[in-house]
């Protein structure tokens, strides 16, 4: 009693359904993928940036002391100048493999506005021992 109706997704000859029998697919072309793949693609790795020059410590040391220097201890300009002009000799001449510049500029700077402040303080401290002589007491 067939009168030729069939299910949708059946090719009447017993196999389940989503499996029919068609003609075979060509093999891929040489360079290309077999087809998809049962699992996503190898992870390619990201590259690792390149390592950045260590900062020299005596930059540090320049921009640390430069900064107590303008803060609450002038005593330390000069040692801030010196450590921050040695420092950038040793980065000018380590050709790249340190860095740190900029903080040896910066502890040179506020070492010599410290300086000034140590200065400031030295003369203001002549001044009233002057006028404190000058006045008998």
């Amino acid at each position: 009693m067939s009168n030729g109706w069939m299910p949708p997704g059946s090719t009447g000859g017993g196999e389940p359904p989503g499996q029919e029998q068609g003609p075979p697919s060509p093999p891929p072309s040489p360079g290309q993928p077999p087809g998809p793949f049962p699992y996503p693609p190898p992870y390619t790795p990201v590259p690792y940036p390149s390592l950045a020059a260590p900062t020299d410590n005596e930059a540090i040391a320049a921009l640390v002391l430069g900064i107590l220097s303008c803060l609450c201890c002038a005593i330390l300009g000069p040692v801030a100048i010196v450590l921050g002009s040695r420092s950038r000799q040793r980065i000018a001449s380590s050709q790249g493999m340190l860095a740190g510049s900029g903080l040896a500029v910066a502890g040179l700077v506020l070492g010599s506005v410290g300086t000034v402040f140590l200065g400031l303080e030295i003369l203001y401290v002549l001044v009233v021992a002057l006028a404190a002589f000058a006045r008998g007491g």
